[in-house]
């Protein structure tokens, strides 16, 4: 925490960053992020191996994170209009296009880490310059991004992710002096990596064009096999393709939306990713591999069959994890009657928290692009519906208050979801 000093008046100091210089060190340092940001999501779909998939999802998350202070702070400095994101493109640019086109994951890794690495340095340089008597908020604003950032390389530290026999070395920008007229903002059209339409997945995963599980999962839960079934199901199924789903939205559509799409996102992918852990502690537990059951792809695969990026939310945000807060509210009943599977309850209460907030940014952001008209936001469901063979709602009952708690609307609930008497 920052401790104010009681100095005198003929001892302060004229050498800090002024508003302006604060404004555009801060601007920097979020372009920076949002361009790492776009090709972390990227790369996820990149890595067959779903440990790895895992810590870029984690990545993906806390920058997200750190970018969001830092985009807060800037409104903070900011009188009038909406805060403009500024680059320096001559400078950092380049190392992102140098590497735009790479597929050599070992590659990716060094450069995910050596940018983390050398830009949590820089946050360091900036600070040392910020007043932090003035400029107080962005000294905490800055102490919060740095503690995102070095949860990021802690984690890469420990998968190993840093390579130092072949390091890219960055050379972040010194602090441009004369700031006037000084207005690089963001280029939709910057290199970026080549979006995938079909993830890599391990060799271990057979696909299969059935899944394994041929009955409910409150059914699966009454034997051991069928736990283990239901636990590899969600992990491979589930959680790392909806990790990949919302780094997609974020490679694919942050541009064209609000910031906060791109936050959203973020928040969701890093949920998706600590399921996947969540699951894996369990299957661990349980003695479960993976690739002891096939898979099917099915949630990547219906997800993609969207046109643009209201289908894509209809589909995965709306249709898909709705009847999964009602089979999920449907499966918690069957646990609490089931002994010995206490610790599976803990799961699934935390899992029906998170994917209500997920139903809800669906909701949300549908609403947006719609401009809240209620006959387009229907239509557009009705146009997921017909592409993917969804039903809404599915084979579980409806779990009414989570449905209005993801705001579902009740004219919806009563119209689409409820069972005519």
């Amino acid at each position: 925490m920052y401790s104010f000093n009681m100095r005198e008046v003929k001892n302060i100091k004229t050498d800090h960053f002024d508003v302006a210089q604060s404004k555009v060190e801060l601007s920097n340092l979020a372009y920076f992020l949002r361009r790492f940001l776009i090709f972390t999501s990227t790369w996820l779909s990149y890595f067959p191996n779903f440990g790895c998939k895992i810590v870029i999802g984690l990545t993906v998350g806390f920058t997200a994170s750190a970018l969001s202070v830092i985009n807060n702070r800037i409104k903070g400095l900011i009188t009038i209009g909406e805060p403009v994101f500024f680059g320096k493109e001559e400078d950092i640019d380049m190392y992102f296009n140098k590497i735009h086109k790479e597929t050599n994951k070992e590659n990716i890794k060094i450069f995910i880490f050596c940018f983390i690495n050398e830009f949590i340095k820089y946050i360091g340089i900036i600070k040392n310059n910020i007043d932090p008597l003035y400029d107080y908020n962005t000294c905490l604003a800055l102490k919060e991004v740095e503690h995102y950032l070095l949860q990021i390389r802690t984690i890469l530290e420990d998968r190993r992710w840093d390579d130092t026999n072949n390091p890219y070395y960055f050379k972040f920008p010194s602090f441009k002096k004369d700031i006037n007229n000084y207005y690089s903002i963001w280029n939709e059209n910057l290199l970026r990596p080549e979006l995938l339409d079909k993830p890599a997945r391990p060799n271990c995963l057979i696909l299969a064009s059935k899944s394994d599980l041929y009955v409910p999962q409150s059914e699966l839960l009454k034997t051991t096999e069928g736990v283990k079934k239901s636990l590899h199901f969600i992990y491979s199924e589930i959680e790392i393709c909806a990790a990949e789903i919302c780094a997609r939205n974020i490679a694919e559509y942050g541009d064209s939306m609000p910031i906060e799409f791109t936050f959203d996102m973020a928040y969701q992918c890093i949920d998706e990713v600590r399921h996947a852990m969540m699951i894996l502690e369990y299957m661990n537990y349980y003695g479960v591999k993976l690739g002891d059951f096939t898979y099917t792809n099915n949630v990547w695969l219906q997800y993609i069959k969207g046109d643009n990026l209201a289908e894509k939310l209809a589909i995965e945000q709306i249709i898909s994890e709705g009847n999964g807060l009602d089979s999920c509210s449907l499966t918690l009943t069957s646990l609490r009657k089931i002994e010995k599977l206490e610790k599976l309850v803990k799961l699934y209460e935390f899992l029906i928290a998170d994917e209500t907030i997920h139903c809800r940014h669906g909701n949300k952001w549908l609403s947006y692009i719609v401009s809240g008209n209620d006959a387009e936001y229907e239509n557009i469901i009705d146009k997921a519906i017909a592409k993917t063979g969804l039903k809404i709602p599915g084979r579980a009952p409806i779990y009414v208050e989570a449905r209005r708690a993801a705001n579902y609307k009740d004219s919806f609930i009563e119209k689409r979801l409820l069972p005519k008497l």
